[in-house]
């Protein structure tokens, strides 16, 4: 998203006492734009953060499909990029084969950074009830990520 040429009394949807003039370009690094929260109005989402300053955005994906919906709104929103990767949550999701199909996402060039969760939920403690994730970062042969 770049910075447009608008200033915030042009136009801007925001109301004064939420306008504000950055210093520096602004990244958001954990937008959630997947959720269907935004799918009525994403347009107007992404013009208020263009308007905040926000030049930037990171999709966060959670799974396998809110990964592909990050690549590809990624895809067509210049300033939008995306991650791949399963959430700590959808840990007990996790598959060779989802694992597979996450790492042949990843070869999108939408796709700046990667998480997977390998392993297993292991639950200790009886009564407590912990749960212990085992995760890890999963590095790809491919090193631009």
């Amino acid at each position: 998203m770049t910075r447009s040429s608008v200033t915030q009394d042009d136009a801007n949807p925001l109301p004064e006492a939420l306008r504000l003039t950055s210093p520096a370009p602004l990244v958001d690094i954990g937008a959630n734009l997947t959720h269907e929260s935004f799918a009525r109005d994403l347009d107007a989402v992404l013009a208020r953060a263009r308007h905040a300053g926000v030049d930037d955005m990171i999709l966060t994906g959670t799974d396998l499909a809110h990964s592909e919906q990050a690549a590809d709104l990624a895809h067509h929103h210049p300033g939008l990029y995306a991650t791949a990767g399963l959430h700590p949550h959808m840990a007990s999701h996790w598959s060779p084969e989802l694992a597979a199909a996450l790492q042949a996402l990843q070869a999108r060039p939408e796709i700046v950074a990667r998480a997977m969760v390998e392993g297993a939920l292991e639950v200790l403690g009886g009564d407590e009830g912990f749960v212990l994730l085992a995760a890890k970062l999963a590095p790809t042969p491919d090193d631009r990520l």
